[in-house]
């Protein structure tokens, strides 16, 4: 399990645990204008608000 730090343009911070953190295909998916939302770990997020994504912990 990967702990990933989510933060957003709407100012929220979230803690979220994932199997497997691929960074290429996460970006690849906030670039794709065809995509609204996206899910990590159990949570979903808009796509335009997504700020960054960091691992903290594996």
């Amino acid at each position: 399990m990967v702990k990933l730090e989510v933060t957003t343009h709407s100012g929220e911070t979230n803690i979220v645990e994932v199997e497997t953190y691929n960074a290429v295909e996460i970006t690849e998916m906030r670039n794709d204008q065809s995509i609204e939302s996206i899910a990590i770990g159990n949570c979903s997020f808009s796509r335009i608000d997504l700020k960054n994504i960091k691992p903290i912990e594996s």
